[in-house]
């Protein structure tokens, strides 16, 4: 048995010790599930999908945008991917023009992903 951190001779016991990784615990898989969540087909938007992830704490639900021909852009609000289908009818150009000819500071607002060339 264990004493101040001494193992005394008169019981002997073996001892395991178990190493967790900290991606096991509770809190991490808590955020792996919201990461991992699947976007699902958006009523709002055909052709797009939306995740939505769960704020912890908190009764709020971000939405997360995204479309197979923009697939390493993430739009984070309603009004990014309002503002780039406007932005394509407009021009009469597919998504990835549109989202490119919008001033990146503005288009910096509302997606993230977007390499520039």
């Amino acid at each position: 048995a264990l004493s101040n951190g001494f193992i005394l001779p008169e019981c002997p016991e073996e001892v395991t010790i178990t190493h967790k990784s900290p991606s096991s615990s509770v809190a991490n898989q808590d955020k792996s599930s919201k990461r991992g969540a699947l976007p699902v087909p958006s009523d709002e938007f055909p052709g797009w999908t939306v995740k939505q992830v769960p704020r912890q704490g908190s009764r709020h639900v971000d939405k997360y945008w995204y479309h197979p021909s923009l697939s390493e852009v993430t739009f984070r609000s309603r009004v990014g991917v309002t503002a780039v289908l406007t932005q394509a009818e407009r021009l009469g150009v597919d998504l990835r023009t549109a989202l490119e000819s919008i001033p990146r500071d503005d288009s910096r607002k509302w997606c993230t992903g977007l390499k520039t060339s």
